[in-house]
């Protein structure tokens, strides 16, 4: 009888080394557990830092509590997070009655979220700034821009139209990629005026998904063909 040999044992990856912190209960025994995470987590600190909502090493149970207070009136996104983490954590909605590890986590779930709302504000930021410097700079976009806002029923003003939008005119006016033809002339006015008025969006290229998930035109309807009258 063959035995066969043992199945090899399976190794779990090791788990992130935990930065014990010195807490201020005896609840929690004296340490708070914050894992070490990738340099989104510096990010995730500096912005929470900046509103004063970051756990410090140190912090009491009652700065704790402070700072999720403060982290719950900052903004309706954090009072949403502060609804799903108390949902999630099946616990009441009052800090004051949550352990310092919970109030921990919620505290950097919020600066998370505040560095991920700082990265799309700036991204946005350079849209808005490259679509006001070709509507200045070039009178020929201007009314290609108007008329693909008036289409999406959009507002004009580049500070308040969505990221996809704006990536759509610059793609069209030749900012990226640029375009083969002169600015100036017809052909190089005709990318961004077929984009206002709906030319599919495979005609085009630097389209963002967001205009590329705009719904297609309604079919047109079906002919009717009236039926051939039969010999008597």
């Amino acid at each position: 009888t063959v035995v066969p040999p043992p199945a090899p044992a399976v190794v779990p990856p090791p788990l992130p080394t935990p930065i014990h912190v010195l807490g201020a209960t005896a609840a929690t025994g004296g340490l708070v557990e914050a894992p070490v995470q990738a340099p989104r987590h510096a990010e995730a600190q500096q912005a929470a830092q900046a509103a004063g909502i970051w756990p410090q090493p140190g912090d009491t149970h009652e700065h704790l509590v402070v700072k999720a207070r403060r982290a719950i009136g900052t903004s309706e996104q954090l009072r949403s997070i502060w609804a799903c983490f108390c949902d999630e954590e099946r616990c009441g909605h009052q800090p004051e009655r949550l352990p310092p590890p919970v109030l921990w986590r919620f505290l950097e779930r919020c600066g998370y979220a505040l560095a991920d709302a700082a990265r799309v504000t700036t991204v946005k930021d350079q849209l808005v700034a490259q679509v006001c410097w070709e509507l200045q700079h070039n009178d020929e976009t201007r009314g290609a821009w108007e008329e693909l806002c008036d289409y999406h029923q959009q507002p004009r003003a580049p500070s308040r139209a969505d990221e996809g939008l704006l990536r759509h005119f610059l793609g069209s006016v030749g900012q990226q990629p640029p375009l083969h033809e002169p600015l100036g002339s017809p052909a190089a006015a005709a990318p961004a005026r077929a984009l206002a008025i709906g030319v599919p969006a495979a005609h085009h290229t630097g389209i963002s998904e967001a205009v590329r998930r705009l719904p297609p035109p309604p079919p047109p309807p079906p002919r009717v063909v009236p039926p051939l009258a039969m010999p008597s």
